[in-house]
C-alpha cells in the first residue's frame, strides 16, 4: 500500500469490505439530496438519468447496496448547476478508461483468459461470469 522504505508498511486495505461499501461511493439518498434544489419536475428524470449511468458499483461482494460513482455524479451536477442542462457527453472524458492500457496491462501477464473476456465485455458490454 506504501513504499517499505517510509515507515508506513504496515496496514490493511479496508476498500472491499461490507462495512466500507458505501464510504467510496454515493447512495441513492445523497444523490437525491443533491438534486434538491433542481427544478421539483425535473427531479425524477435528472435521478433516472444518473441511476442509469452512474448507478452500480458494488466494492463488496457481501454488500447489497450499489452506490454511484461521486467522481462522475459530480461532474453532472455541477455542469447542470452551471447551465441549467443535461451535459453534452454523460461521462467525463477526464477518467474515460484506456481500454488499450487495460488489454497491455493483461499481456503483460499473458493472461488470455482474462483478455479475452474483458475484450468480450467491452464489445458486448456484457459481463459473463462463471
Amino acid at each position: 500500500l506504501d513504499s517499505m522504505t517510509t515507515g508506513f508498511n504496515t496496514s490493511t486495505n479496508i476498500s472491499m469490505h461490507p462495512d466500507f461499501n458505501e464510504m467510496i461511493g454515493l447512495t441513492h439518498e445523497e444523490v437525491k439530496t443533491l438534486i434538491k434544489d433542481i427544478d421539483k419536475d425535473k427531479q425524477d428524470e435528472i435521478f433516472q438519468l444518473m441511476l442509469k449511468n452512474y448507478d452500480g458499483y458494488l466494492f463488496s461482494d457481501e454488500s447489497k447496496k450499489r452506490v454511484f460513482n461521486a467522481t462522475l455524479v459530480m461532474y453532472f451536477l455541477s455542469h447542470y448547476y452551471a447551465k441549467a442542462k443535461v451535459p453534452k457527453n454523460i461521462l467525463d472524458t477526464n477518467i474515460a478508461f484506456n481500454y488499450g492500457k487495460i488489454g497491455n496491462l493483461l499481456k503483460l501477464q499473458n493472461n488470455t483468459f482474462l483478455f479475452h473476456s474483458i475484450s468480450s465485455t467491452i464489445r458486448n458490454g456484457i459481463i459473463n461470469i462463471l
